[in-house]
């Protein structure tokens, strides 16, 4: 196919050394033609002696013609012979037609030759079929002691061999999936299912929920559980602003109003319960985000409780890092500092519990 389309293209697209190109395989085509002056001085020189043409450039290669007057070989001498060189090294996809200014019926030639190539040979990627040079003589084609030779040539060079910058870049602009779906958060008009968290109501679709949740695929899709036929969905044991966080995670994948998972005061509280909700509902990254950020966020006042939630919804490294709290802890005058005599005033429970723990603590490390 590539050649064909090389055939094609050298035949309509010929103009004397210019370029024309178009994707996804890039053309580059030319026509160079080569004068060779002084033409009866010159077919005497003695064989595999040529004349050689200025350098041109095609498909960014650079080629010469080389003009043989007495022939190529000892075999050949008194012929005439034209060869296309490729001054480099590497490899070309081409095709090129040879041929002499002046002729008319290129069929009755034997001289004339097209060919396409892939490797070079030699240095010599074509080569005319030597001739006497009287024949040339005898058509004519030798006038004023000259002899031109006309070369056309068409280069392949697939996409991968441009340059960089050589095609227009296309900016592809940011996914804008979650923007989309998130839009839905507030579609009441499309929504199929309700849910009834205490005294509020929410709007859901159950095919988003479905896709982030198997328990919500259970409830509302798969008919295991009996709330696949119900309009509106009761919600025990949570919050209505943990509920409204976590069907906001669903559409947009993202917390509500928390930037950078830097969390402060009430925040923490909600992070805490939002916890809870996505390992109830099994909702993976949610449940890996709220743990992420209370490991940053351990201190004595909190340690116990965070101790208890890590182990209610299996939170290792959450674990993990109470346990690196109170190694630290145990290391430190924690009995002195003024927050635990607060904590000690104002949870004398927890602040014992804590001081027992720490001193367990210094026992294994000591």
């Amino acid at each position: 196919m590539i050649i064909s389309r090389l055939l094609y293209h050298l035949r309509h697209n010929m103009s004397s050394l210019t370029v024309s190109s178009f994707t996804p395989e890039i053309m580059y085509s030319a026509e160079v033609k080569f004068r060779v002056d002084k033409y009866n001085e010159r077919k005497n020189l003695g064989y595999a002696t040529f004349i050689r043409s200025p350098t041109f450039t095609v498909g960014g290669y650079e080629w010469t013609l080389n003009y043989y007057p007495d022939g190529r070989s000892e075999q050949t001498e008194g012929h005439v012979s034209v060869a296309l060189e490729l001054t480099g090294t590497e490899n070309v996809w081409a095709i090129l037609s040879l041929t002499f200014a002046g002729e008319v019926d290129r069929s009755a030639w034997a001289g004339w030759a097209t060919a396409a190539f892939l490797n070079r040979n030699n240095n010599f990627l074509f080569s005319w079929p030597e001739v006497r040079s009287g024949v040339l003589e005898q058509m004519g084609l030798v006038r004023d002691d000259c002899l031109e030779i006309q070369c056309q040539i068409c280069v392949h060079r697939p996409n991968q061999l441009l340059k960089p910058g050589s095609l227009p870049e296309v900016e592809v602009p940011a996914s804008d999936t979650l923007q989309n779906l998130g839009r839905f958060l507030v579609d009441h008009v499309t929504a199929d299912v309700t849910f009834k968290v205490q005294q509020e109501t929410f709007l859901a679709h159950r095919i988003m929920l479905a896709a982030c949740s198997p328990v919500f695929d259970r409830q509302l899709l798969s008919g295991e559980m009996r709330e696949k036929d119900m309009g509106c969905v009761l919600v025990h044991d949570m919050q209505p602003v943990v509920f409204k966080a976590l069907l906001h995670f669903v559409y947009t994948d993202s917390l509500v109003g928390i930037g950078d998972m830097v969390v402060v005061g009430d925040q923490i509280e909600l992070i805490r319960h939002l916890l809870v909700a996505a390992d109830r509902y099994c909702v993976d990254r949610l449940k890996s985000i709220c743990e992420a950020i209370l490991c940053k966020c351990v201190d004595m006042e909190s340690l116990l409780t965070t101790v208890a939630l890590a182990d209610q919804c299996h939170c290792m490294k959450l674990l993990a890092a109470c346990v690196e709290f109170l190694k630290y802890s145990a290391q430190t005058d924690m009995v002195e500092s003024q927050w635990y005599k607060v904590l000690r005033d104002n949870h004398p429970d927890v602040a014992d519990e804590i001081c027992k723990g720490v001193k367990d603590v210094r026992k294994l490390i000591n």
